[in-house]
């Protein structure tokens, strides 16, 4: 696929609604290609903030 280092992650506009594509590359392993319909790739996002909010409090996250 893609020669790169970096994760990458594609807005897909297609008739039947938004889709993103992310990729994240591996060294030792497969890279990993998801595809995630708009509301799920918005939970993630918003997933992922919350626990580097509880992070830098230096929380461990249980509950997400």
């Amino acid at each position: 696929m893609l020669e790169t280092n970096n994760t990458i992650i594609k807005r897909i506009v297609e008739t039947e609604g938004v889709k993103y594509e992310i990729y994240i590359p591996q060294t030792d392993q497969p890279a990993v290609l998801l595809y995630l319909e708009e509301s799920s790739f918005l939970s993630l996002v918003k997933t992922i903030q919350e626990a580097f909010e509880y992070a830098n409090k230096g929380e461990e996250v249980t509950h997400v």
